[in-house]
């Protein structure tokens, strides 16, 4: 395994390689911390870093800053600026509404050749986690040096640890011995989340991963996967750019990326693509975790000798209680628990939220409740 500074110095200069950060997306998994005007990855979590910190830092092992752009929604673009001061100011794109990845990513594409021309881009997301970042990082290059001599959309795939509902799955065929020193298989077809019964089947299988998002492919070959699958959208796109650089360019993307289709890059452009386009890199052991309940923070942090999970502004008093995650982020109350095991206490300055942990990926039965009962101002 190279050192990581070799590896960045070769993305760099051998293969032009940059990284778009995808940090755009909303929601409610890590209610009541996480809200629609405050999500996930701008919600701090981890010694007072935020996912979308962690994800920056992360990047910044292995690309230089001004190859690190970031994609996101306007509504976030002072949690992208606060969390992210290094990034230079035309690395950001702003995507004036929510339409779902197939336009953003269109969006960012031609945002990044404006700005560095042709290149390879990685794309990743910015609430995930990586425990083994060597491992990730060797993964994320060998991807863009096939990529860049392959001309190949190079899909990296985990091997399931449990039989999730939760994941889209990559079912890969032939094996390419060796690609660059990389074992790499040829795509067979994408599967879209399964029952229980089906993720036990995949997960009992060789040829099954989990489809974790993350892809590195040539800008010019994007475009055309675009050009042939998404015309419209990249019509629309084009003419916005058209006024790039002049102070018409934040009102014309206004105006017009309403016009895009709005669709996951999944269905848009990926499902629609020739196998043959498509390689499946499987990242070895790299330790990935979505950030997508409350159950998996509590997985992923430090804890005490009572397996307690102690985080936020508060002080905790701790009596025969085992197991839990506790965040305090309201006015540096003290937290008092006695016979309380495997729960989750979360104190915000407008709700507490007491629940099982086990039960916290249920969190949309809450969120339902609230909207019938018209307290929008608790999402």
């Amino acid at each position: 395994m190279e050192p990581t500074e070799l590896l960045k110095q070769k993305i760099k200069e051998k293969y032009n390689g940059v990284i778009l950060i995808s940090a755009g997306g909303g929601g409610t998994r890590l209610w009541p911390l996480s809200r629609e005007k405050h999500p996930k990855q701008f919600v701090k979590l981890f010694n007072k870093k935020t996912l979308f910190r962690k994800t920056i830092e992360r990047a910044m092992k292995l690309f230089d800053a001004e190859n690190i752009f970031v994609s996101t929604n306007i509504e976030y673009e002072n949690f992208v600026k606060e969390d992210f001061p290094e990034l230079k100011p035309e690395n950001l794109i702003l995507e004036s509404e929510r339409r779902d990845h197939m336009p953003a990513i269109c969006l960012a594409m031609k945002h990044i050749q404006k700005v560095k021309g042709n290149s390879i881009i990685h794309i990743a997301w910015a609430d995930d986690l990586f425990e083994k970042e060597e491992n990730y990082f060797s993964s994320v290059f060998a991807s863009i040096a096939i990529a860049y001599k392959h001309k190949k959309l190079v899909r990296i795939g985990v091997k399931p640890t449990y039989p999730s509902i939760k994941y889209g799955y990559i079912q890969v065929e032939n094996l390419i011995n060796e690609v660059d020193g990389t074992k790499i298989f040829t795509l067979k077809q994408f599967k879209e989340k399964p029952t229980l019964e089906k993720a036990k089947e995949y997960y009992s299988r060789w040829d099954y991963f989990w489809n974790i998002g993350s892809f590195t492919v040539d800008l010019e070959l994007l475009n055309n996967f675009y050009k042939n699958f998404q015309s419209e959208t990249l019509s629309v796109i084009e003419e916005i750019y058209k006024d790039f650089g002049t102070n018409k360019f934040v009102e014309s993307l206004k105006s017009n990326f309403s016009k895009t289709k709005k669709d996951s890059f999944e269905y848009g452009i990926q499902e629609k693509l020739n196998p043959s386009d498509v390689f499946v890199l499987p990242a070895e052991d790299i330790g990935w975790f979505d950030i997508g309940s409350w159950n998996f923070v509590y997985e992923v942090q430090e804890k005490n000798l009572n397996k307690n999970v102690l985080s936020g502004n508060g002080n905790f008093i701790e009596m025969k209680s085992f197991g839990n995650y506790i965040n305090e982020q309201n006015s540096n109350k003290t937290i008092v628990t006695y016979g309380i095991n495997d729960m989750t206490i979360i104190d915000t300055k407008d709700i507490i939220l007491i629940i099982p942990t086990k039960e916290t990926e249920n969190l949309k039965e809450i969120i339902e409740e609230i909207k019938k009962r018209g307290e929008k101002e608790l999402l």
